[in-house]
């Protein structure tokens, strides 16, 4: 057996796949023999580094079960939206999760508020922050489920471990008596430990008038509110532009 054959197959050994084949590519690279030892072993560290860092950001993209593949590279500004590059930047630092606070973002149907917060989640994602997107009707539906097959205590926990949770569609319909006193459970856990972004139609100021049970309305308005920045998307809805753009075309 040649060095090349057994030194790729103790690296197959070790679970190195991406040092195998950059060794592999090297080894057949003219170019690769003037280079030094040290450089040429950062090289195939550097791939399987690299590969694990790719495998680990699908994965979590993957458990993040985001409703849309949204990066923040692919974020449209404008200046009807009234967000700035600036406030967007910010936001994409996702210091406010190094911080454990919160963010809210509030605006009219289709000015791109759940793309924005998959943006947020993408990012999270890519730094290593465990995310979780859910409906604010499937999240109150979920938990009511599991108290009822005897899994609450396990799916608690897993929101609890997530660093960012992304409630969407939040106030779309009245949140019921026993809704809201779920949601309180969640976002009482995750106050000052956790950070959470909350989508909705409604400012935080009319939150209120959407939950039924007013003193857990109180308790879940202050405990999010409390570390909360809230951006506010106005505008033209996007899914408009798009279908009437797309008329124009066939015109």
């Amino acid at each position: 057996m040649n060095n090349i054959s057994s030194i790729s197959d103790f690296m197959t050994q070790l679970r190195l796949a991406s040092c195998r084949n950059e060794y592999i590519r090297q080894s057949g690279d003219i170019s690769s023999r003037d280079m030094s030892f040290d450089d040429r072993l950062e090289l195939i560290f550097l791939a399987e580094i690299n590969d694990r860092a790719t495998r680990r950001v699908r994965r979590l993209l993957s458990e993040a079960s985001l409703k849309i593949s949204a990066a923040p590279e692919d974020f449209e500004f404008s200046t009807s939206r009234s967000i700035t590059k600036s406030t967007f930047s910010e936001i994409m630092s996702l210091s406010f999760i190094a911080n454990h606070h919160n963010l809210a973002i509030t605006g009219p149907c289709g000015v791109g508020k759940t793309f924005l917060a998959c943006c947020v989640g993408t990012q999270g994602a890519r730094l290593n922050y465990k995310v979780k997107y859910l409906r604010c009707s499937s999240l109150i539906e979920q938990i009511s489920t599991s108290r009822l097959d005897g899994t609450y205590r396990s799916f608690v926990s897993k929101l609890f471990k997530t660093d960012l949770l992304i409630i969407d569609a939040w106030g779309l319909s009245p949140i019921t008596v026993n809704g809201s006193r779920e949601l309180l459970e969640i976002i009482d856990d995750r106050c000052d430990t956790k950070s959470t972004i909350i989508s909705s139609q409604l400012p935080i100021e009319l939150w209120h008038s959407a939950i039924e049970d007013k003193t857990a309305a109180d308790a879940i308005i202050d405990r999010f509110a409390n570390s909360a920045i809230e951006v506010c998307l106005t505008g033209e809805s996007m899914r408009r532009k798009k279908r009437v753009g797309i008329k124009e075309k066939e015109d």
